[in-house]
């Protein structure tokens, strides 16, 4: 038996739809031979639906594995991208600090050029590298669903539906990877402020390690969620996180690579994702400016408030 549909990646659906259409199958071929004890203990039948993904109306030949396999790849990617360029951000604002030389760069540039370049700096370096990646995954994805689709024309129709049973390699597709670039961007740029903010206003590896907890955490916290909406990326749940802009970034790539979404979906969560990348720029801005001067004992949250509202 086949399902077709736009989301193949919950298996915990099929397995639902599996068990409520075997009674509804077994009650049919009953009724069709007339039906003793022993017939109706034979008719008890294992229900195996094979998924098939529609995209835009056309078979992508992508199954319920690979779909589920594609978006847990991208949470992972993205989690774990944002988290490594955020606390290289930290650990440079850092290494500058302590070394005093963020005291001469300020003689000649400003503390939010100085800020500004560095996280476009490495956000270039970010994008580069996932570009690289996603260029490769779609090269490969696309050369071996042609050769998997000129091998079952060779083969026959029988060898192609028996091709359709088994693990089918994931359409990455050219949307995908430019929904992944833009919103490891938004995300980046939210993330590294905010870690660039952690790296200021500390002076030893020490102290930024414990400072960075609510950001890491917060961080942690949208990449748990992406797995609490993985068997329904249309719930109002994954609608709702998908405007949040601390979570947005994790949310609308892997929301896209189960089931694409409409262009009005992502472009709202793109804006309101960026609307908060500054107010947070703003803010991480502030902290940085005073905290990059500021030596010896941690800031309380108290005088970071100061240093915020300094004009």
């Amino acid at each position: 038996m086949s399902y077709y549909g736009l989301n193949v990646a919950s298996i915990r659906d099929m397995q639902s739809l599996e068990r409520t259409l075997e009674p509804v199958l077994r009650e049919r071929r009953l009724q069709r031979v007339g039906a003793d004890a022993a017939t109706i203990a034979a008719s008890a039948i294992q229900l195996d639906i094979r998924t098939s993904k529609v995209t835009q109306g056309k078979l992508t030949g992508e199954s319920g594995e690979s779909s589920f396999l594609l978006a847990y790849i991208t949470s992972f990617v993205m989690y774990f991208s944002l988290i490594m360029y955020g606390i290289q951000v930290m650990g440079a604002v850092l290494e500058e600090k302590s070394n005093r030389i963020v005291e001469v760069l300020v003689s000649s540039i400003t503390p939010f050029q100085l800020l500004l370049g560095k996280v476009v700096g490495v956000a270039a370096a970010g994008l580069l590298q996932l570009g690289i990646w996603g260029g490769a995954s779609f090269y490969i994805s696309t050369y071996l669903a042609r050769r998997s689709g000129a091998a079952a024309a060779a083969a026959g129709q029988a060898a192609a539906e028996g091709a359709s049973q088994g693990f089918s390699m994931p359409n990455i597709s050219m949307e995908l990877i430019a929904v992944i670039l833009v919103f490891f961007l938004l995300g980046f740029l939210l993330y590294s402020a905010l870690y660039a903010a952690v790296g200021a206003m500390c002076t030893t590896q020490q102290e930024t390690q414990q400072a960075a907890q609510p950001v890491t955490i917060i961080l942690a916290l949208a990449f748990i969620m992406v797995f609490s909406m993985i068997n329904d990326p249309s719930s109002t749940l994954a609608k709702s996180l998908s405007f949040v802009p601390f979570f947005a970034p994790m949310v609308i790539p892997v929301r896209f690579a189960l089931a694409p979404l409409p262009l009005s979906e992502v472009v709202g969560a793109a804006l309101a994702t960026a609307a908060g990348v500054v107010a947070v720029v703003w803010l991480a801005g502030r902290i940085y400016r005073v905290g990059i001067l500021s030596y010896g004992k941690r800031p309380t949250l108290a005088e970071m408030w100061r240093w915020v509202r300094t004009g």
